[in-house]
């Protein structure tokens, strides 16, 4: 398949995995960058990690899944791409990604871009791939995306990034990219491996030279709320 620009081989266990990779299926036969192979005693290896890491129980063809979801994002890091928790939505070739803990709102506030404006799509809408060039941003679609399953295979130019936070007023704030770190951190893949991990700091500091990072207090039951946050982003950079 090919996800954030790079063409992967994945050979699993399970055909759920690869019903749902299909959208993302490379034309043709190209030459892989990456190749994934998984076997049942990874898969089971997987379930235990994750029993004792998150006390969740997954059967063996969900933990296949994710257990190749984080696999192909460790290996992304060497494409300068990262894996982040955050819904991203897309106009008029440019992408704004919402980020904030489970729960906050992300998923409801996106749905209003799609009510209140024609050609607005989803490009992931829990977990994108984010390609971190020289000279721009990409937020990639990938099959992995969350319970509502909103995702298009493409990559479009990354404008900004929005901490969301909920609050009893709309209002959005423009700030410092020291200031964003943190919850950034907090919502991207971070790696066992030192390495990486190093990896995934670096590229984190190399979009403070290409995006605009907002704070977002939001409520998102107020007949405001699009209008603010669609105002800064888009109609005031015009």
């Amino acid at each position: 398949m090919r996800i954030a620009n790079r063409n992967i081989l994945v050979r699993g266990v399970y055909p759920g995995l690869y019903n749902m990779c299909r959208p993302y299926w490379a034309e043709g036969n190209p030459a892989p960058d990456i190749e994934i192979h998984i076997d049942e005693g990874m898969i089971h290896a997987e379930i235990e990690w994750i029993m004792r890491t998150e006390g969740q129980r997954h059967n063996a063809r969900s933990a296949e899944k994710l257990l190749v979801h984080r696999l192909i994002s460790e290996a992304l890091l060497s494409f300068d791409t990262l894996l982040m928790h955050g819904a991203v939505v897309a106009l008029d070739g440019a992408a704004y990604m919402f980020t904030a803990k489970s729960g906050t709102g992300k998923s409801t506030h996106v749905q209003s871009w799609l009510e209140n404006i024609g050609g607005a799509y989803v490009v992931n809408g829990d977990k994108p791939f984010i390609i971190v060039g020289k000279d721009e941003v990409l937020a990639c679609g990938s099959p992995w995306a969350g319970k509502e399953n909103l995702h298009t295979n493409v990559a479009v130019p990354l404008k900004s990034i929005i901490l969301l936070e909920r609050a009893k007023e709309n209002r959005m704030e423009q700030i410092p990219f020291i200031q964003a770190l943190p919850t950034l951190l907090q919502q991207t893949h971070r790696p066992d491996d030192e390495n990486k991990m190093r990896q995934t700091l670096c590229l984190l500091q190399r979009m403070n030279s290409t995006l605009s990072f907002w704070r977002f207090e939001c409520n998102n039951f107020k007949a405001d709320c699009f209008d603010v946050a669609y105002n800064a982003l888009v109609r005031d950079q015009k």
